[in-house]
């Protein structure tokens, strides 16, 4: 399986004044995301205003982004549902257009039973060949996957990893101790990712990880030991603390018209 990176960068998605997707400035965007130090991209998630888009401008966000990062660094596909079936077809797809890992939300809105959630991962992961990160997001989905339904699911071997942003460290402790040797857990909020970083986790995927930050932490990230050692005499380590992890996102369209990109000193225009 391919490294993802501990770095990965919730890409957001860039319309134009008609409200049509910009596949353009996605290619540049993503170019300059990874310039600036992402190890690799989540694409059309939360904040790329999933709940907005339709599959097939998902698709193609996912073709575009591919073509354009040319291997460069990791593409992580959203490819959740509240509906199993419908996250099973949309993974596959996925698949089929080459991307390196899907990330999958649990089901919102339905408020699953524990067993319920199991079922949801354990036919998505059986139905496709490519690595799964789940993501644990209780405050928008309001149930919250416990941290045995995690362990359960993490033995699970296409099952590779947590997108962690339940915000209780008791809870992402036992998950990092219980789970089988080799799952990951990145941070799902920017402001937790020292703490978790520090329980053991693997790393961020975050929102505001582009930019000069990023570039400060995928170097004292490059290990855990590293990251400790190094992230008290880094200066700018408070400005990956951010109100809004994943960002919000709004009903209606807009054009990006700016992006947190300084790092690379690019701005979309």
């Amino acid at each position: 399986m391919k490294q993802l990176g501990r770095v990965l960068t919730a890409m957001v998605t860039p319309f134009k004044d008609n409200g049509k997707v910009d596949y353009g400035m996605a290619e540049k965007l993503a170019l300059a995301l990874l310039d600036a130090g992402s190890d690799g991209l989540v694409v059309a998630a939360t904040t790329g205003e999933a709940p907005t888009l339709s599959w097939e401008e998902e698709l193609e966000l996912f073709r575009t982004v591919k073509a354009a990062i040319a291997g460069r660094g990791s593409l992580i596909a959203y490819t959740g549902s509240n509906s199993t079936s419908e996250a099973v077809e949309a993974t596959r797809d996925a698949e089929k257009i080459g991307v390196d890992a899907c990330l999958s939300v649990v089901p919102y809105y339905n408020k699953p039973s524990q067993e319920g959630i199991y079922q949801h991962f354990r036919t998505i992961a059986e139905a496709t060949g490519l690595p799964v990160i789940m993501y644990n997001i209780p405050g928008r989905v309001v149930v919250n996957m416990t941290p045995e339904t995690i362990i359960r699911l993490s033995q699970i071997p296409t099952i590779i990893g947590v997108k962690e942003a339940n915000g209780d460290l008791e809870h992402t402790a036992r998950v990092i101790s219980g789970a089988r040797d080799g799952f990951l857990v990145w941070s799902g909020n920017d402001n937790d990712t020292f703490p978790i970083m520090c329980l053991g986790g693997y790393g961020v995927i975050g929102a505001v990880t582009p930019g000069r930050p990023c570039a400060r932490a995928n170097a004292a990230w490059s290990t855990p030991l590293g990251m400790l050692t190094t992230a008290s005499a880094t200066p700018g380590n408070a400005d990956l603390i951010s109100p809004a992890s994943p960002a919000p996102t709004e009903s209606s369209r807009m054009p990006a018209v700016w992006c947190s990109c300084s790092g690379s000193g690019w701005q979309p225009g």
